[in-house]
């Protein structure tokens, strides 16, 4: 029986616009990535929001713990003991009001409930081949089965936007 070599795209939707404030990070994943012709795989990934968008600790969701990180580096500069450059996140060289402003800003955003749309390579274009909803963490899955046929597939994850 010959083997199907899958390739998986990894995408990113910055630059999506979903929010004037919150930059989503996308990561899609085959397991396994070599299978036999009919065998099934998985795909699995995740949707992040940035740190630079608030989501320090990349939970999934700018909250209270977020705000922490920031107050705690709070007045500090590189070279500071109390700095961390997380915690920076306009990247201007001190955690200010700024900063926490950011989290503010985003306080409560979440990558729960988001739609994801699985795509694959078709010819030359991409095609819609799931709709699927993310996790509390932001994680999500799709089980497929090989097609009967040897070559290399082609597969992405798309954030479609909307309300973050």
């Amino acid at each position: 029986m010959g083997a199907i070599l899958l390739t998986v795209e990894t995408t990113s939707a910055e630059g999506t616009s979903i929010s004037p404030y919150i930059i989503p990070i996308l990561t899609l994943n085959a397991e396994p990535n070599v299978v036999s012709l009919g065998e099934e795989f998985t795909l699995r990934g995740k949707l992040s929001i940035s740190r630079e968008s608030g989501d320090i600790n990349q939970d999934g969701i700018v909250d209270i713990r977020d705000i922490s990180i920031v107050g705690r580096a709070y007045g500090s500069y590189p070279g500071h003991p109390k700095w961390n450059p997380d915690a920076d996140l306009n990247g201007d060289g001190i955690v200010d009001i700024r900063d926490i402003a950011i989290v503010a800003r985003n306080f409560a955003q979440t990558a729960a409930a988001k739609p994801i749309e699985i795509q694959q390579l078709i010819g030359d274009s991409w095609v819609k081949i799931a709709d699927l909803t993310t996790s509390n963490d932001g994680s999500f899955e799709l089980t497929l089965s090989a097609p009967e046929v040897t070559g290399t597939l082609y597969f992405r994850a798309y954030f479609p936007g909307g309300e973050y």
